[in-house]
């Protein structure tokens, strides 16, 4: 069975003799027999039967090449994979069809082309393959029971794009293992996007389960979003403390990945290139007590953290008991604005 492709195959022909196995794009020979163009985060009805569902999704491996796999048909594997699947025929036979109708007629050189194991170039400028290896997410519209969880923070949904927060439909770790399906308001799920870098968020999950990262040392939450110059910068804890703090006090502050993330010296003395004062707002639990003390003894910047009177670690939860008044009068008093 032939796929209805709507992309001419002669545009992907190359001029250059001397071709290698190791030349040919897999991003390329997907586009050229699917007619779309793959998509990490889209599924797709797929090309091997008739289906009201689409069911064909493509995902980065974790060696940085680009695959698919077919739900309805169980199919799967690299772009020789599939095209061998799609005209039924071997897996040799395939490479040879796609370097003739892609790549041009010409022999292939190199001792690569032994099986499903072949190695191909990973996708250049639109994938970022070590990101998208291990977590894949399928967005959903945003509904009532979104905009009511968020509502307790005090939170609108223009705030949570601002910071780049959407509702997730399905969250994939590594290649096929589904980590989360949308199918009740009892179990929400969000996506963050810092620099790239996936945070999956499940507020209804107690423990386990209820963060997802691939963050690392090297993405900052809000940094994005901060202005090129201020007066006060606050370093908090999560990205939810970041967007409420921005959004109830007019603070601009910031989040690492964990409290027990190092903020070095030079870190320090980079943000101070930026704003003129800092300080440090954790949870009051011991962990992120013991975190502030340790950072502000490296780096000279003050900390403070909510009275533990109040029953509450952080400034979301500070909003979510007390309202929105009280936060201000509390986060006023707390830095001294």
């Amino acid at each position: 069975m032939e796929y209805n492709r709507r992309v001419e195959l002669h545009k992907y022909k190359r001029r250059d003799d001397d071709f290698k196995l190791e030349d040919i794009d897999h991003y390329e020979v997907f586009h050229a027999y699917t007619g779309v163009i793959p998509n990490v985060n889209k599924a797709i009805k797929t090309p091997f039967k008739s289906e009201r569902t689409p069911s064909f999704r493509f995902y980065i491996s974790r060696e940085g090449v680009l695959k698919f796999k077919c739900y309805a048909t169980g199919h799967g594997g690299n772009c020789f994979d599939f095209v061998a699947k799609l005209y039924n025929i071997e897996y040799k036979e395939a490479i040879v069809k796609i370097i003739n109708e892609v790549y041009g007629d010409r022999k292939i050189s190199g001792s690569k082309a032994q099986g499903s194991d072949v190695y191909v170039k990973p996708i250049h400028g639109v994938f970022t393959p070590k990101t998208e290896a291990k977590i894949e997410v399928i967005l959903r519209d945003w509904v009532i029971y979104d905009i009511d969880f968020w509502k307790q923070y005090g939170l609108t949904i223009d705030d949570l794009e601002r910071y780049n927060v959407y509702p997730c439909k399905q969250v994939w770790v590594y290649e096929d293992k589904m980590y989360y399906n949308y199918s009740s308001p009892k179990d929400l799920c969000y996506r963050y996007l810092i620099n790239g870098k996936y945070k999956i968020y499940r507020p209804m999950i107690e423990k386990k389960g209820k963060w997802l990262s691939n963050m690392t040392r090297k993405e900052v939450q809000g940094l994005a979003q901060l202005p090129e110059e201020g007066e006060l910068l606050v370093i908090t804890k999560s990205l939810k403390d970041v967007m409420v703090l921005r959004k109830h006090s007019d603070i601009d502050s910031i989040a690492f990945g964990s409290e027990s993330m190092t903020i070095t010296k030079e870190i320090a003395d980079y943000l101070y290139t930026r704003f003129k004062k800092i300080i440090l707002f954790y949870d009051n639990d011991e962990a992120g007590l013991i975190s502030m003390e340790r950072i502000s003894k490296e780096t000279n910047i003050p900390y403070v953290s909510i009275d533990k009177e109040l029953k509450v670690k952080d400034p979301s939860d500070l909003y979510k008991e007390y309202g929105k008044f009280a936060f201000q009068d509390a986060i006023t008093k707390l830095i001294e604005i």
